[in-house]
């Protein structure tokens, strides 16, 4: 009787696991640079926002896309890591001047909150094929001497800028910087 049972609970357990590998499968419309070998796997599409991502099962979402307002949504890992998403107006002027103003913005208001500073300053245009994406990234250190490293995505459209505000512990850069990557490479636009 004993043996039926841890049997029983043996094949229950193999069952288990046939079960959860198969839900980690999924058909992913991406990117053209994106590949199965990657580690994200959850999804989340925002009709109204006009866009979809894919993200890893093991963080955290919080959908604000039904409110209709400025930040869309918050994907995060514990303290360590996040991406606020943000759908911010566009008056078409040159992209270039509009990082500026928006660099700008970003670190007087992180040095106002923080009373830190922003420094190494990067930015690069076009970052992944067939899509008009800019990557920002910079360092900052709070007044309370927390280092940060924030990675910023922004996806140029006709009357709006999707954006992609990340941060990350500065100490975890090396583990997180490929994750947020591959999150913003996985974006898809629709009408």
């Amino acid at each position: 009787m004993n043996r039926l049972i841890i049997f029983l609970i043996v094949v229950l357990i193999i069952l288990s696991g046939v079960f959860i590998l198969s839900k980690k499968k999924r058909d992913y419309v991406v990117d053209d640079n994106y590949s199965d070998e990657n580690i994200v796997t959850s999804y989340f599409k925002d009709e109204s926002g006009k866009y979809a991502l894919h993200y890893p099962a093991d963080w955290a979402l919080e959908d604000h896309s039904f409110k209709n307002e400025l930040i869309r949504a918050d994907l995060f890992l514990a303290e360590i890591t996040g991406i606020q998403i943000r759908i911010m107006d566009y008056d078409g002027r040159d992209q270039d001047r509009y990082i500026r103003g928006y660099l700008n913005n970003f670190e007087q208001d992180m040095e106002e909150h923080w009373q830190g500073k922003a420094t190494n300053v990067e930015k690069n245009s076009n970052v992944f094929s067939k899509t008009n994406c800019w990557k920002l990234s910079l360092d900052f250190i709070s007044g309370q001497d927390q280092e940060w490293y924030f990675i910023h995505y922004l996806w140029f459209r006709d009357s709006d800028v999707l954006v992609f505000q990340s941060g990350i512990m500065q100490k975890y850069q090396q583990l997180y910087e490929q994750v947020i990557d591959e999150i913003a490479r996985s974006v898809v636009m629709f009408d």
